[in-house]
């Protein structure tokens, strides 16, 4: 499943129970690997890939949004799902490593709720 404009990643999230996630890990010296779907107030989605783990910089929204879409549709969060669960499903589904320094996830809800954990 793949979006090939804007309608399409707009209806792809819409079968999620959240709009917007943001997750950011820190591996010490130049190596972070950070993720983004973002909602724009006109509707429109951005989404943007920095993994400096494997040399990846994905700035084009449609590129990134597939290559994200089929990890974040695979996140089983709710807005009481504990902070523990959520490093652990960001780790698998994302194959990271454990070994970060700096653990941090943003998630806002389709009723406005916005979350962060923050390891």
């Amino acid at each position: 499943e793949e979006a090939s404009d804007q309608d399409d990643m707009k209806n792809m999230m819409d079968e999620l129970n959240f709009y917007e996630i943001e997750i950011e890990l820190s591996y010490g010296k130049d190596q972070e690997y950070e993720v983004e779907i973002e909602r724009h107030s006109n509707g429109d989605i951005e989404a943007d890939i920095d993994d400096e783990l494997n040399g990846e910089d994905i700035d084009d929204d449609l590129q990134a949004f597939n290559k994200l879409y089929p990890k974040v549709k695979q996140l089983d969060i709710e807005q009481d799902t504990d902070k523990e669960e959520v490093i652990k499903q960001v780790l698998d589904i994302f194959e990271l490593d454990n070994d970060y320094e700096e653990f941090d996830v943003e998630i806002t809800f389709d009723d406005g709720t916005k979350l962060s954990y923050e390891d």
